[in-house]
């Protein structure tokens, strides 16, 4: 795998195939980049990690996942210290983000017809699951996202069926205090939206943008929440 800064010549990261990249950089230009890997003498895939300082020093290639065991869909997120965590988690669709004092927030869709999510720190030290959201396997929430501000203070998404007779996929959200102390679920669309993503600023202002299929092509919307309050829709594409 190779990274390319335009028009900076192009760096490689990986010593062998690597795929399913993901990349965090901050504020200050620091990144971390982890990938899919497979482990020749092992004989599954893994999880590797490499570091890219503002000054463009590579770090060394880092083994992140069991060796006994496969692992994919890797996530990272970096914080503006230069704090990075990964996830490698048994579960689907997992995300991670951490705020600047270095608290970990991930999340992924559990096995029951669950959003849970789970916090800890830079450490590995991870507290209690929390069942964000839950439904009758039929409507299961799915996919969800997570952003976070400089607080600690989180915005969980996530798509579900609708439990009427369109059933067509609902986007939900959630927020989740720095102490752990949810709010009620909000609906922020009911026309087939799917796929959601959220970004959250320092302050806490985010935006959650999703795809949207209107019978005959498909559409980029997103919503703004300032506040504590979600603006209207706004079609993006």
């Amino acid at each position: 795998m190779v990274i390319r800064a335009i028009p900076a010549a192009v760096e490689k990261l990986s010593r062998n195939n690597g795929n399913s990249p993901q990349l965090a950089v901050n504020s200050a230009g620091d990144a971390v980049v982890v990938w899919r890997t497979f482990d020749e003498v092992a004989g599954i895939d893994q999880i590797q990690a490499r570091t890219r300082s503002s000054t463009g020093v590579l770090g060394p290639i880092l083994k992140l996942s069991d060796r006994k065991q496969t692992a994919s869909d890797p996530e990272v997120a970096i914080n503006t210290a230069g704090d990075a965590a990964r996830t490698t988690e048994d579960a689907i669709s997992p995300h991670v983000t951490l705020d600047d004092g270095g608290n970990v927030l991930a999340v992924w869709q559990g096995s029951n017809a669950q959003i849970l999510a789970r916090q800890g720190t830079l450490s590995g030290e991870f507290g209690r699951f929390e069942i964000v959201a839950q439904a009758d396997p039929a409507f299961a929430p799915r996919f969800p996202g997570v952003g976070i501000d400089a607080a600690g203070n989180a915005l969980i998404v996530w798509s579900r069926n609708q439990e009427d007779s369109s059933g067509a996929p609902a986007i939900e959200a959630r927020g989740r205090s720095a102490a752990g102390d949810y709010s009620d679920i909000e609906t922020l669309s009911t026309t087939r939206g799917g796929s959601p993503v959220v970004a959250v600023q320092p302050s806490g202002t985010a935006v959650v943008a999703w795809v949207r299929f209107n019978g005959t092509v498909q559409l980029i919307e997103a919503r703004r929440r300032f506040g504590g309050t979600f603006e209207p829709v706004q079609v993006i594409s």
